[in-house]
């Protein structure tokens, strides 16, 4: 920044002493201010690109010299670096934004013998007390009391989330309401919000797919302007006669115009931009091109449990027949009390009542199919439709979305329990406003009971319904979707990993999801709503149009000057401030995404 000060105050001093040192002032001010110029265009020749923006400023301006036009040459150069410094400020900021909104401090914290201990330093098992406007550093269990916890950190929520003893805490959340008592299950290095922070430092580099592209564009649209330029001036000084000074400055021009940072500037900064914006609503993107592909997407499918599920089973329903309800639930959980089965401890977990185990006798289990067992000297059958079947037992028909346990008494029907996971708000909008967007077709990959998933999948109206798959056969699923177009798979679990890999956009749960399913993800949603993909889908084609309304802008407006400069319409002045004109504009409409989004 010095040295810039030197090259301006050198310049501007230059415009109030003899014409004899005039261009030694204005020489050394364009040396200066040209410098970085030069290092870059270094830079670019070295990785094998030489046609690049920063070639096309450095001739201009040397020719500018050439014929001359040494304060124009100079001028030129500093407005350029000017507009420079503004973009490359613009998305700097934007980058920190990022870690400055996940990234708060964390301070000292206070353990349960009252010891202080920083939060990086605690250890799995530490209980700490969390006081009221305290961010809670790291993952843990509540063990003593009830509040309310500010997520917005990680989920973009602002509805404050209600928590007691035994419930799951995530670091970045905020302690409202009541001291809590949480003990440490995960280190600091590995809790939610530092792994999360981590992603957001290692942002992939990749520009995407339309900056691939671009780039591309670039390489070919340098070596055409420099052409066309030395055709400006060629072609009427040799075959024409025209005066060689008045078609070099008109060529000049022509090459200051083209100059094309307003291209380069609006791609990056558009992604930068969706990426901040993102995630303050809780989803992050941790690839630019994911947004590319969320364009374009032909199929979304989806994970079931834990995904669009909350993966919290319990009893949904109870049908009890010719007996009350109570009556009905006191001999299942008597019935289940022996079992090992885990679908059975949902049971256990919701009678609360005792047990005596004098009534029971002749205990029989037959895993994943059902329980034999006599109480109060009755014989009473509890399992699936199969294991009634085989019994001969007589069932009304049903069908009801879960695992239906079916309970007969001396092989009369009394009865069935309905034990389901309950399912995420809005999931049953999902797949109709996913085909709004575009998608083309909607699935489920489960290794769930296939009964179940195509129940499930019928309920929330999704094309396709695959259950008891392995993660392997999860992949061959996602490879012959992608035959079809791009494809997106959801999921939370580490037998996940795979399919998320195998799928264009690998999508994963913030909160609920697996480590290993995270790090391989392109996006994480933290509040783990799917929903949320459907939002982030909006954003992605709102992107897309800004930075097609800042290309085809800035294509427009040069195209215009460009044909002006040819004809001698456009002085050096007009040109300069056309080309930094239409980078700021382009800056100002790519930062509408922020306002879009929030």
């Amino acid at each position: 920044m010095l040295l810039f000060s030197i090259g301006v105050v050198l310049l501007v001093v230059s415009f109030f002493t003899p014409d004899f040192l005039q261009i030694y002032l204005v020489g050394l001010s364009y040396v200066i201010l040209t410098y970085p110029i030069v290092l870059n265009m270094y830079e670019t020749i070295k990785k094998h690109c030489f046609w690049s923006e920063f070639t096309l400023m450095f001739l201009a301006t040397i020719i500018a010299f050439l014929i001359g036009k040494i304060h124009e040459a100079t001028i030129v150069v500093l407005l350029y670096r000017i507009g420079e410094y503004i973009s490359d400020t613009t998305i700097e900021t934007t980058k920190h934004s990022v870690l400055a909104f996940l990234k708060r401090e964390d301070g000292i914290m206070t353990r349960k013998d009252g010891s202080k201990v920083n939060s990086k330093k605690l250890s799995i098992g530490d209980i700490l007390t969390v006081e009221p406007g305290e961010k809670i550093p790291v993952d843990g269990i509540i063990k003593k009391g009830t509040s309310d916890l500010d997520i917005s950190l990680l989920s973009g929520e602002l509805v404050p989330r209600r928590v007691e003893e035994t419930d799951m805490v995530f670091s970045g959340s905020i302690n409202l309401t009541n001291t809590l008592k949480i003990e440490v299950t995960k280190s600091y290095s590995e809790s939610t919000i530092n792994k999360i922070t981590k992603l957001a430092v290692d942002l992939n580099e990749d520009d995407g797919i339309e900056f691939s592209f671009f780039k591309t564009f670039i390489r070919w649209y340098t070596p055409f302007i420099l052409l066309a330029s030395l055709s400006l001036f060629l072609i009427p000084t040799i075959f024409y006669n025209g005066e060689a000074q008045v078609w070099g400055y008109r060529a000049l021009i022509f090459l200051v115009v083209a100059c094309p940072c307003a291209f380069v500037i609006s791609i990056p900064l558009g992604y930068l931009t969706a990426i901040y914006a993102s995630s303050k609503r809780g989803v992050l993107v941790t690839e630019r091109k994911s947004f590319d592909y969320l364009t374009k997407i032909k199929t979304a499918a989806f994970d079931k449990t834990g995904t669009l599920t909350k993966g919290n089973f319990k009893i949904l329903k109870v049908k009890s027949k010719l007996i009350t309800e109570d009556e009905f639930l006191k001999i299942v959980a008597h019935a289940v009390y022996y079992s090992k089965d885990p679908i059975t401890s949902i049971i256990k977990k919701t009678y609360v009542d005792e047990i005596n185990e004098e009534e029971i006798s002749n205990f029989k289990e037959t895993i994943d199919s059902g329980i034999e067992v006599t109480i109060k000297n009755q014989k009473v059958l509890i399992g699936n439709i199969g294991f009634m079947q085989e019994k001969h037992i007589a069932y009304p028909e049903s069908n009801e979305i879960g695992i239906e346990l079916i309970v007969a008494v001396e092989n009369i029907y009394i009865g069935a329990l309905v034990i389901s996971d309950e399912m995420k708000e809005n999931v049953c909008d999902l797949a109709n406003d996913l085909k709004n967007m575009g998608v083309k077709k909607t699935a489920i990959l489960s290794g769930d009971r296939k009964d179940i998933v195509e129940k499930f999948g019928c309920r929330l109206k999704m094309d396709q319904s695959y259950g008891e798959l392995l993660p392997e056969e999860k992949v061959n699923l996602i490879n012959h979707f992608k035959t079809d177009g791009i494809t997106f798979f959801i999921g939370d679990g580490v037998n996940d990993v795979p399919v998320l890999t195998a799928a264009d956009i690998g999508i994963a749960m913030g909160i609920g999801g697996s480590d290993a399913a995270i790090e391989v993800s392109d996006i994480i949603i933290m509040n783990d709503d799917p929903y949320k993909i459907v939002e982030i889908m909006k954003v992605a084609k709102f992107v897309k149009n800004v930075i097609s309304e800042n290309i085809t802008f800035a294509f427009v407006i040069k195209l215009l000057v460009l044909i002006f400069a040819g004809l001698g319409y456009i002085s050096m002045w007009m040109a300069i401030f056309s080309d930094v004109g239409v980078t700021l504009i382009c800056i100002l409409n790519t930062l509408r995404i922020m306002r879009y989004i929030n």
